[in-house]
């Protein structure tokens, strides 16, 4: 999400010419203190039951594998570059973070229909995470669905996915209940993380490298 690296020469021109010795501890500390100060805020301490920034981006807060898996490497005297990023096996964060087109595993891509998202389908039939809930579907009415395009069918796409018939007897018609016709869809961004990160950043690394100096110059003495 995102890298830091400082440019020694800017502090050499800061500091004493008997202090610059001190400057790669300065400086990979200065890159350590501020991306672990940036993760706390993102996920917070441990402690706080307000948790950290992520909540109020992620619905219902954001879960301890999420949390554990922004992770930090560290800077060093030998190598003054440091970066924050979330572990690759929570790649569903990317959708999240960056957005994306999201493509399916298999042949469609599952999407509840218009009318569902709305609430205009008879029940709350999503969950909160967006999936069909459990028992929508009674045994006694799958004769009621199938999974095909209605012949004719001239809406919006091919028209393939779940339908239901519904109705009297004699008046029956059809509505969508899960759209399988795309291939991909766009994800949102909804958890600006890498912006949310760099603001931070920019606000508290000038209080953390002054804070560095003095550490090194209080250490050198």
């Amino acid at each position: 999400m995102m890298s830091m690296r400082i440019d020694e020469k800017q502090i050499e021109r800061i500091l004493p010419e008997q202090f610059q010795r001190q400057i790669p501890f300065i400086l990979s500390s200065t890159i350590n203190e501020t991306l672990f100060a940036a993760r706390r805020n993102q996920i917070g301490d441990g402690n706080s039951p307000e948790g950290g920034v992520i909540d109020k981006y992620v619905k219902g807060g954001a879960n301890r594998f999420t949390r554990r898996g922004m992770l930090v490497d560290k800077a060093r005297k030998t190598s003054l570059a440091g970066s924050i990023y979330f572990q690759a096996d929570r790649s569903y964060m990317r959708n999240t973070v960056y957005g994306a087109v999201v493509k399916p595993k298999k042949r469609r891509l599952i999407v509840p229909a218009p009318k569902m998202l709305r609430g205009e389908l008879p029940g709350n039939t999503l969950t909160k995470y967006g999936g069909v809930k459990k028992g929508t579907v009674k045994k006694q009415d799958l004769k009621s669905y199938f999974v095909d395009a209605p012949r004719g069918y001239k809406g919006k796409g091919s028209g393939f996915g779940l339908w239901q018939r519904y109705g009297a007897k004699g008046k029956t018609r059809i509505r969508m209940i899960l759209d399988l016709s795309q291939t991909s869809r766009q994800a949102e961004v909804t958890y600006p993380a890498d912006k949310l990160i760099r603001k931070f950043v920019l606000d508290n690394i000038q209080d953390i490298s002054v804070k560095a100096v003095k550490k090194a110059l209080a250490t050198a003495r």
